[in-house]
């Protein structure tokens, strides 16, 4: 895991506290409640943080309900969506490659 990777990390399980979980491919993801405005300008200021170490993609998801970023590194990449209809933002790792 490269210091990026780990650092990403870090910050949003500090953000989210206990709220998170592991998978069996070692992926993890965090969760927290807020409003879908608040979530959106967190995972901006979120991204443009990384953006001069790493490349920073937005998702399409053909939807106003759900707003995706990548944030790719090295070792994988670092998904930050925020969802509407249940104002929640969800910040997953993941091995995954951009």
């Amino acid at each position: 895991m490269t210091s990026r990777n780990i650092l990403i990390t870090l910050f949003a399980l500090t953000l989210f506290g206990c709220a998170s979980s592991g998978s069996s491919t070692g992926g993890e993801s965090a969760t927290r409640k807020m409003h879908y405005l608040e979530c959106l300008q967190q995972k901006a200021e979120m991204a443009d943080g990384y953006r001069p170490i790493a490349r920073v993609v937005e998702v399409n998801t053909g939807s106003n309900e759900f707003k995706t970023t990548r944030i790719c590194t090295k070792d994988g990449s670092v998904l930050i969506t925020c969802s509407r209809p249940d104002n929640q933002m969800i910040v997953t790792k993941s091995r995954t490659k951009c």
